[in-house]
């Protein structure tokens, strides 16, 4: 990842089933909410390992969260 500016809420989203991941080296910025998200609040009730975000990695990344602007439709 490079750059990703003007996301809506996440900027990055590692969500159910996101395992062995890496973001590294990379730029958000005006974010509505959140930066990056890592796993889902429901990752501990999961029945398959298939399912459950694990050994991911964020790393070296510039995160600015500016939600001064709204950027959605008026």
């Amino acid at each position: 990842m490079t750059s990703s500016p003007h996301t809506s809420s996440t900027g990055a989203d590692f969500g159910d089933g996101t395992q062995n991941s890496k973001l590294s080296g990379g730029t958000v910025t005006q974010t509505a909410a959140y930066g990056v998200n890592v796993g889902e609040a429901d990752d501990y009730h999961q029945s398959s390992t298939a399912l459950v975000t694990l050994n991911d990695t964020v790393a070296q990344n510039r995160i600015t969260m500016r939600a001064a602007r709204s950027w959605s439709m008026p």
